[in-house]
């Protein structure tokens, strides 16, 4: 996605978001940066493209008339009750697993993203027990050379490349495979 469709269907979801009432097409087109200067055309097909893909994203485009009593113009809206996550409330039990599974990555690639998360759930007002999550305390660590590169295929959907040569063959020939996943068997990653 680009970086200027990324803001478009920012601008829009904020649009809606903050309406008190349905929005019509038109006041949609000239409050939102991205569809000025479209034909008509051209405008609803990208609208009809950018509302479908945020109702993809989950987000909950509500569609009515404008004017109570008057169904001849349609607007759009979101309602902030059906946007919203609720309120995340973890028993103690569920934040210490949530706090052990953190400690698990030590791997520097990972171990920022976990962390990230559970300051994210302090700050919702989570309570950690940081001496209960110490009790325990698994690690998994990858010391293999290519265990970055794999992990970046396996999270961007990439192929990965590297050479080879069969035991019977001179030359080294180049293969190639899309990672789906990384496990550990007997130590080995």
């Amino acid at each position: 996605m680009t970086a200027q469709k990324a803001e478009r269907l920012m601008n829009l979801t904020i649009c809606l978001l903050v309406a008190r009432n349905n929005i019509a097409k038109d006041r949609i087109r000239q409050a939102v940066e991205g569809y000025h200067g479209l034909t008509d055309e051209a405008f609803d097909r990208m609208f009809d493209r950018d509302k479908d893909e945020l109702r993809v994203l989950g987000v909950p485009i509500e569609v009515g008339p404008v004017t109570r009593g008057f169904e001849d113009e349609v607007g759009y809206r979101i309602y902030r009750d059906k946007f919203e996550l609720p309120e995340i409330s973890l028993e103690a039990d569920e934040a210490a697993v949530i706090g052990l599974a953190a400690r698990v990555w030590q791997h520097a690639r990972l171990a920022s993203a976990t962390w990230q998360g559970l300051r994210k759930l302090k700050a919702g007002g989570v309570d950690l027990d940081e001496s209960a999550i110490a009790i325990l305390e698994p690690q998994l660590v990858s010391a293999e050379p290519a265990f970055d590169a794999v992990l970046d295929a396996v999270t961007s959907r990439t192929p990965v490349g590297f050479d080879y040569r069969a035991s019977s063959a001179v030359e080294h020939t180049t293969r190639s495979f899309e990672p789906w996943g990384i496990a550990s068997w007997h130590g080995h990653w």
